[in-house]
């Protein structure tokens, strides 16, 4: 039998239920709500995150838009227009 390769530490990651259930992205052309919660329990961490432990993400408009409307786009859910994610007031 071969010897079983020994697995490197990882570090615990944030799940779900530790993560906060909105964020609020601030942007010139109105607000970002992020529902992490919902995000959280249909996709998998490192959809969003690096593979370290899950952190805050600090998003610019080329990341965020690359990020959130290219994912929203290729899986043809969520918003793709300006004005779906982005709320002056």
């Amino acid at each position: 039998m071969a010897p079983v390769p020994e697995t490197p530490a990882v570090k615990p990651a944030a799940t779900p239920s530790t993560a906060p259930p909105t964020v609020i992205y601030k942007a010139t052309n109105g607000n970002v709500s992020f529902n992490h919660q919902q995000h959280a329990a249909n996709n998998a961490c490192n959809s969003c995150h690096s593979t370290e432990a899950p952190a805050k993400i600090v998003l610019g408009k080329d990341k965020a838009h690359l990020l959130c409307k290219g994912c929203h786009q290729q899986q043809g859910s969520g918003p793709t227009q300006c004005t779906g994610c982005h709320k002056k007031g």
